[in-house]
């Protein structure tokens, strides 16, 4: 059949299939079409994947599921990240020193559905009652954990809030604006058991049913129901036949006693009459038939702290050439002068003491210094206090070389 007679045939053909038609004859003009498309998909597909995961081989047990809460969003993706900080560090996500992460940054990521929580430090400012002002950032949320982020003390009976956003613009404060109202300190005395605790209750009977005390039949409280609660209040529940009498009493002044050696023996001048003290004391009574039987002390407070009386008494007598300084002198003379020093035998200044000794009959303030190296005026009183304690005794020559006799004391 000739070339003429069969083109009907291949026209027929084409015509029946022209899709195939079309296809074949453009896949035998372009034989490399198909392998080079395929390649750079595959190309681009690896390409995607390796800087998805960072340029590693990626095993199914490697990918975890994380959810990062950060800057008021949260998103969710896949990661191969070991830990929390890696993670972070890969999203560029970037931390201050006063930002919290949860869980923390050295935390393993270790389980499907992870969650991770990016909390930013916002500037605050706190103000307490008292006036004290504290300006900061923190990254707490709640206005109590804000508060003792910043070091202040917050009792559990406190108001810590958040003031209104006008106020805290009106007083020119930048970020959020905390008062604390403070609560007032009392003492609970529980049948003769005292309960410290705190409160906003404006009166005590509020007060104890605030804190769900409930008194039983007949007993008392004090002060009554309705006083008005003050810092540093004692409220007392007895119970009955029991009631409270509260009196303020008087405290006697304490008495220093100083001694003269240029002063007579029999002479006494007082040099401060010192100031009585005053206490509140709170009675327990026992009662019978409406009578007292009996009283215990419960409670005491010292409202008025008493002043010392300073009394100065003569130490002079008759004796060693002619009183207690002459034989002090005398003694200093055998000892040594008030600079000696008797590195062997450990012995300092003018009386040769110890440091042990020294210690125990050194005035105040300088039980702490070497002898040798205190003022003479408080060496001659370590010594003459020493003497009042053990007379002669503790430097037995020199007493027996110079006759001192024991009468000074």
């Amino acid at each position: 059949m000739s070339f003429e007679e069969s083109k009907p045939r291949r026209i027929k053909r084409a015509i029946l299939a022209p899709k195939n038609y079309a296809k074949r004859s453009f896949m035998k003009r372009h034989p490399f079409v198909v392998p080079v498309v395929v390649f750079f998909v595959m190309i681009s597909l690896s390409f995607t994947l390796f800087i998805f995961y960072g340029g590693q081989t990626i095993e199914d047990g490697d990918v975890k599921r994380v959810e990062v809460y950060v800057d008021g969003q949260s998103k969710t993706l896949p990661t191969r990240a070991k830990t929390v900080g890696e993670l972070l560090k890969r999203l560029d996500i970037n931390l201050s020193e006063e930002d919290i992460v949860e869980p923390g940054v050295n935390s393993p990521i270790n389980s499907e559905d992870f969650h991770i929580n990016v909390y930013r430090a916002k500037p605050v400012t706190i103000i307490d009652e008292n006036g004290d002002k504290v300006s900061t950032k923190i990254a707490e949320s709640s206005p109590v954990a804000i508060a003792r982020k910043a070091g202040i003390k917050v009792y559990q009976e406190d108001k810590v809030e958040f003031a209104d956003p006008n106020q805290a613009i009106h007083d020119g404060v930048i970020g959020d604006l905390i008062i604390i109202d403070r609560s007032i300190p009392v003492t609970i005395n529980l049948y003769g058991n005292n309960v410290p605790t705190r409160t906003h209750a404006p009166t005590v009977g509020e007060l104890l049913e605030e804190k769900n005390i409930k008194s039983l039949e007949g007993d008392n409280v004090f002060p009554a129901k309705e006083t008005k609660i003050t810092p540093g209040m004692v409220v007392f529940i007895v119970p009955a036949g029991k009631t409270i009498d509260i009196k303020e009493e008087v405290i006697e002044p304490p008495t220093e006693t100083q001694y003269d050696a240029t002063l007579d023996a029999d002479t006494v001048k007082i040099l401060d009459p010192g100031q009585p003290g005053k206490r509140v004391v709170v009675y327990e009574l026992q009662m019978q038939d409406g009578k007292e039987v009996s009283r215990k002390e419960i409670q005491s407070i010292v409202s008025i702290n008493p002043v010392k009386k300073v009394v100065v008494r003569g130490s002079k007598t008759a004796g060693f050439e002619g009183g207690f300084a002459a034989a002090m002198a005398s003694l200093r003379s055998c000892e040594g002068g008030y600079t000696s020093i008797n590195y062997s035998g450990g012995y300092y200044g003018a009386y040769q003491f110890n440091v042990g000794t020294w210690r125990t009959n050194a005035p105040a303030g300088y039980k702490d210094v070497r002898p040798d190296q205190a003022p003479p005026a408080v060496q001659d009183e370590a010594a003459a206090n020493l003497y009042r304690a053990r007379g002669w005794q503790p430097w037995p020559s020199c007493s027996r070389k110079l006759g001192l006799q024991d009468i000074y004391r």
